[in-house]
């Protein structure tokens, strides 16, 4: 192949698929037999271009010869199936790292067995046709665990939302009905008023209405007290949407702040002219990743907030590990804070 392991490590990861490695040795009756039952199987066409990133290379030369002796491949023609992985904490057993920090888990490997011999293409063709059928399973099962997730998360805003507007209209109709009783209470107390005052004026011709009109003016600042608490429960519904429209609103610039982090290509570590950073986060997920170490901290601050899964806490610290230091000069390279060629970091909440 014309592409570096590396780079086919990571187009098989960010691709989903699984990655095929094909180990030869010159030309070979092996390899031609290998060639025709099995890569030009329509089978196994189909199946790797639905399901496999293929990388084939000759152990004569340095980068697959290496990688077959890492592999413990000694026997050729060669197949082995491996699943990629972010980094080396997602295996869970022994996988391959090449380059530093370029990890790959092996599936399975079929090799001859004695020198010269062909591979069996049935066993071939069954192995790759399981191995595939078990990725594409598990990519179709994490793919409905994140839309059961996501249709989840939604539910729930949904439920919030109606729960707020019936919890709002529930107070506007407590404010109403508080409004009708100080109504039916002022034209009580007018009435009671008026009874009262008839025979005083038929005794006194020169008495006035004063009663009355202050039972009106009551009834006047009751209505206006009404209409005033409305309006601020107006304006604080609005002011909350609001502040959730801007959360909401930032929430998703992090996001995609985060998704143009992980799309640029990291640069392959090379000593003390890279670091590569491991970060705890306060709920121990882990994050990794490899920067120049001209790069300024504050470029890692970037990474550390827009690639984590929550954006709480919202104010925090970078720290080493050991010894445990707080890194605060933002403009300063990383090599300069002494973090290449790498360190382990932790994300602190700052409180306040």
């Amino acid at each position: 192949s014309k592409v570096c392991f590396g780079d086919a490590v990571k187009t098989a990861l960010q691709e989903k698929r699984l990655l095929l490695l094909w180990f030869h040795q010159d030309e070979s009756a092996a390899t031609q037999r290998l060639c025709r039952d099995v890569f030009q199987n329509d089978l196994v066409l189909e199946m790797i271009s639905r399901s496999y990133s293929l990388w084939a290379g000759d152990v004569g030369r340095f980068e697959p010869g290496q990688i077959a002796r890492l592999l413990g491949i000694t026997l050729f023609p060669a197949l082995v199936v491996c699943q990629p992985l972010r980094s080396g904490f997602d295996a869970d057993s022994a996988c391959l790292e090449w380059p530093l920090g370029t990890f790959a888990q092996p599936v399975f490997r079929l090799a001859p067995a004695a020198p010269g011999e062909p591979l069996a293409s049935d066993q071939a063709i069954a192995a790759l046709t399981s191995a595939a059928e078990d990725h594409n399973d598990e990519v179709q099962a994490v793919e409905a665990q994140r839309a059961a997730r996501t249709s989840q998360i939604a539910e729930e805003r949904a439920l919030r939302e109606q729960q707020d507007r019936e919890f709002e209209e529930s107070l506007l109709q407590d404010q109403l009905a508080e409004v009708r009783r100080s109504e039916a209470a002022v034209a009580a107390s007018e009435a009671s008023v008026g009874s009262a005052a008839s025979p005083q004026k038929a005794a006194s011709p020169t008495a006035t209405g004063s009663p009355a009109s202050a039972s009106a003016a009551a009834s006047e600042e009751a209505k206006a007290a009404a209409a005033a608490a409305l309006a601020a429960e107006a304006a604080a519904a609005e002011a909350a949407a609001a502040a959730e429209a801007a959360a909401a609103e930032e929430e998703a610039k992090r996001k995609a702040r985060g998704a143009e982090i992980l799309a640029t290509p990291e640069p392959a570590p090379s000593g003390s002219s890279t670091a590569k950073l491991s970060l705890r986060l306060p709920s121990g997920e882990r994050l990794q990743r490899t920067f120049t170490a001209e790069q300024t901290l504050e470029e890692v601050y970037e990474w550390a907030h827009c690639c984590r899964t929550t954006p709480q806490p919202a104010v925090f610290d970078l720290c080493t590990s050991f010894p445990t230091r707080v890194l605060s000069e933002r403009s300063a390279s990383l090599g300069s804070l002494g973090l290449a060629p790498s360190s382990a970091l932790v994300l602190k909440a700052v409180d306040g």
